[in-house]
C-alpha cells in the first residue's frame, strides 16, 4: 500500500497543479465565456412577484451597475416598471414589449427600442422584461396602458424562439426575497410533464442555492466536491461542455447520467423546434402559444392600436460554426409555421433572420467579436451593433408601412438607408 501511496501520490500533485495553472491562466487571459457573475443577483430590489405573471420589474427602481460576462451598464425602471426614461404623458405613444431579447443586453441608448424612437421619432414605452413569453407580455400590454391611461398608437412585440416554451410552463418563473426563481419546469420533454413548485419548496430550493450553491443539499463528499468545483471552478464548467470530457465526469462520480445525456445547450430542447405532428401535448402547447398571440392582436384591436410582431433569430442561425449541431432545419419550419399562422390572422410581421445574415461576417472562426458582430462573444442577447441593425430595420418597416403617423418619411427613410449601408462593416464601443 506504502508503494502504492509513493507511486500515485506525484501524479495526484501534479494533476492538481496542472489544473491549478489552467484555471489561473484562464482567468488571467479571459479565455472562457464562463462566468460565475449573475448578473440580477446584486439587484435585487428590481424583481418583485406578480400575482398573474409570476414576475415583473418593480417601478422606480434607483439607477445601479448590471454586470454580465460581457458588459456592464446603468439600470433602472420608471414609474411604469420599464428599462425607460419617465413617462410624461406623450398620446399616441408605441409600446414595445418582449422578453429579454426586447429588454436589451445593452446599455439604454444603445437599445433597439431607444434607436427605433430616435429614427421614427415618435415616443416609445421600452417595456421588455427577462423570462417573459406572449402571456406575460400580454399582461404587460395591460398593465403599462392602465397605468398611462392612454392606449398605444402601435404595439411592437418582440418575438423568440423561447416565447412557446415560456407560454407552456406559465407562470413559470416567481419571486422570492427579490431572487427570482423558477416554479414551473418541463421534467420530462417526451412527455411533456411539468412539475409546479410550491411556495415551501421553491423556498428551501432557494435557501439551498444560497448556502450550497446548489438547490439540492449534497449529501455525500462528491457531491459536495462537485458542486464546489461548478461555483468556483471556470476550467471545470468549461471543460464539462464537452461531450467526451462529461462522460470522463461520470466515470469518476463528477457529472450526472442526464448531463452525459443532455446537449448542453440553451436552445436545444426549446420547443419550437420540435416537430408537433404527432404529440398531442406539443400540439396543444402551439395551438395555446397561438391563442395568446391572437389576444395580443384582440387586445390591440380594443385598443384601437396597430400591431407589429418582430423575431429577432438565435445566434446559432446566423453564425453557424458557432455550434454545427444546430438544425437550421428545424428552425425554417418553426418559422414557417409561425410566419403562417401570422399571415391567416392578419399579423404584420417582420422575421429578421435573412436580414441579419444580409448583414454579418459569416466566416468560420473560433468565437464572436462583440464589437463588430451582432451578438456578444458569450452571452447568447444581441449587442450594441445587432440592437443597432434591429432597430434600423424594424424602424424602416414601420415608416414605410406608415404605422405612426410622423412627418418627414421620406428624410427619415433615407437616412435610414444611409446608415445601412455601413453597418457591416461598422464596430460599436
Amino acid at each position: 500500500m506504502k508503494k502504492l501511496i509513493i507511486y500515485i501520490a506525484p501524479l495526484v500533485v501534479f494533476v492538481f497543479m496542472s489544473f491549478l495553472a489552467a484555471e489561473v491562466i484562464i482567468r488571467v487571459f479571459d479565455v472562457s465565456c464562463f462566468s460565475f457573475k449573475n448578473p440580477f443577483t446584486k439587484n435585487l430590489g428590481i424583481w418583485g412577484p406578480d400575482p398573474i405573471s409570476g414576475h415583473d420589474f418593480t417601478e422606480n427602481y434607483p439607477e445601479t451597475n448590471f454586470a454580465f460576462k460581457d458588459d456592464e451598464y446603468a439600470i433602472w425602471t420608471n414609474e411604469l416598471g420599464c428599462f425607460d426614461k419617465p413617462y410624461i404623458g406623450e398620446t399616441n405613444y408605441t409600446l414595445l414589449v418582449g422578453g429579454s431579447i426586447t429588454w436589451g443586453y445593452s446599455p439604454f441608448e444603445h437599445i433597439h427600442g431607444y434607436h427605433i424612437e430616435n429614427m421614427t421619432g415618435e415616443r416609445v414605452l421600452k417595456c421588455g422584461i427577462p423570462g417573459y413569453g406572449t402571456k406575460e407580455e400580454l399582461i404587460k400590454i395591460e398593465k403599462v396602458v392602465k397605468k398611462t391611461g392612454k392606449s398605444p398608437g402601435l404595439i411592437i412585440l418582440g418575438y423568440s424562439m423561447d416565447d412557446i416554451d415560456n407560454d407552456y410552463i406559465f407562470p413559470g418563473i416567481t419571486v422570492i426575497d427579490g431572487y427570482r426563481v423558477d416554479q414551473t419546469v418541463i421534467s420530462d420533454m417526451n412527455t411533456g410533464t411539468k412539475i409546479i413548485r410550491g411556495r415551501d419548496e421553491l423556498r428551501e430550493r432557494l435557501n439551498n442555492t444560497l448556502k450550497y450553491g446548489s438547490s439540492i443539499e449534497p449529501a455525500t463528499l462528491r457531491e459536495k466536491l462537485q458542486i464546489w468545483l461548478i461555483n468556483n471552478s471556470i476550467l471545470y464548467n468549461s471543460i464539462r461542455d464537452n461531450i467526451a470530457i462529461r462522460k470522463i465526469f461520470f466515470r469518476i462520480g463528477l457529472a450526472s447520467k442526464q448531463e452525459v445525456e443532455q446537449q448542453f445547450h440553451y436552445i436545444s430542447n426549446s420547443l419550437f423546434y420540435r416537430e408537433p405532428e404527432g404529440i398531442p401535448w406539443l400540439q396543444k402547447a402551439w395551438e395555446n402559444h397561438f391563442n395568446n398571440l391572437r389576444e395580443v392582436k384582440n387586445l390591440a384591436d380594443k385598443l384601437g392600436a396597430k400591431l407589429l410582431v418582430i423575431h429577432i433569430p438565435p445566434r446559432e442561425a446566423i453564425y453557424k460554426f458557432l455550434n454545427t449541431a444546430f438544425n437550421n432545419d428545424a428552425y425554417d419550419r418553426g418559422n414557417k409555421r409561425l410566419a403562417a399562422f401570422f399571415e391567416r390572422e392578419g399579423i404584420a410581421y417582420l422575421d429578421l433572420t435573412s436580414e441579419f445574415i444580409k448583414y454579418s461576417n459569416r466566416e468560420s472562426r473560433k468565437e464572436l467579436d462583440s464589437l463588430r458582430d451582432l451578438f456578444w462573444r458569450c452571452d447568447p442577447h444581441v449587442n450594441k451593433k445587432g440592437n443597432y441593425l434591429t432597430g434600423l430595420l424594424v424602424s424602416q418597416y414601420i415608416l414605410e408601412n406608415r404605422l405612426v403617423n410622423t412627418g418627414d418619411v421620406k428624410e427619415k427613410l433615407a437616412r435610414i438607408e444611409e446608415e445601412l449601408k455601413g453597418v457591416k462593416e461598422l464596430e460599436i464601443h
